[in-house]
């Protein structure tokens, strides 16, 4: 079995309760000796940045074993506005304070696994494991526009979603988790820690080709 899917098991095995590993490992053997089938799924995760509210976008592909075991990689991109302020030397050489602009995005190898399947529900345990970066922009007083250097961010995100199956090629869901982070960068590794609650819109992309060939 390829690494990258090793990996994912170590980090689902977090998320698991105890008693449901030898059924979690079956079942998931058991759906690897299924062909994949190709996903490709769009989410919005709403969090908080320090007191702020914050939306964080990801667009994810990847393969989907008989419905049970799925992964990929995703990317995924901070969409609200956050700002702090940061006392700065400006491009006169001259010591301020400014309004910046935090900016996050980060690529996230991902892992689901389904534990509940009965058309159209489907509720699923999913955790992600990004890499990325965080910097931030800022205007000073003599409207020169500056971008710092990027800090490396490291994140962890474990959730829970139930999924409704709206119609025939597009689905919806719902769930909630957490965010852990790690950066060198303190108001990173401070404030994107936060509970997350995930929107996603699900598109059967295989079943729509089946229909169509």
């Amino acid at each position: 079995m390829p690494f990258l899917v090793k990996g994912i098991f170590f980090v689902l095995w977090f998320v698991l309760a105890q008693n449901a590993y030898g059924q979690f490992f079956d079942s998931i053997q058991t759906s690897l000796e299924h062909p994949p089938r190709p996903e490709v799924k769009f989410d919005s995760r709403n969090s908080f940045i320090g007191a702020r509210y914050a939306r964080i976008y990801g667009i994810k592909a990847g393969l989907d074993y008989n419905g049970t075991f799925k992964f990929g990689l995703g990317y995924n991109w901070l969409s609200s506005d956050v700002f702090r302020t940061m006392s700065i030397r400006n491009s006169r050489g001259e010591v301020e304070e400014v309004k910046a602009q935090f900016a996050f995005n980060y690529l996230s190898p991902y892992a689901e696994y389904v534990f509940y399947k009965k058309e159209p529900w489907n509720i699923s345990v999913s955790a992600l494991l990004g890499f990325g970066r965080a910097n931030y922009a800022y205007f000073d007083s003599y409207w020169v526009h500056t971008s710092t250097n990027p800090d490396f961010v490291m994140v962890y995100e474990p959730y829970m979603t139930a999924r409704y199956r709206l119609f025939k090629y597009i689905g919806v869901g719902a769930g909630v988790g957490y965010r852990l982070a790690v950066s060198q960068d303190k108001f990173s590794r401070s404030r994107l820690n936060s509970p997350i609650y995930v929107i996603k819109l699900r598109l059967y992309l295989a079943d729509l080709y089946r229909d169509l060939m």
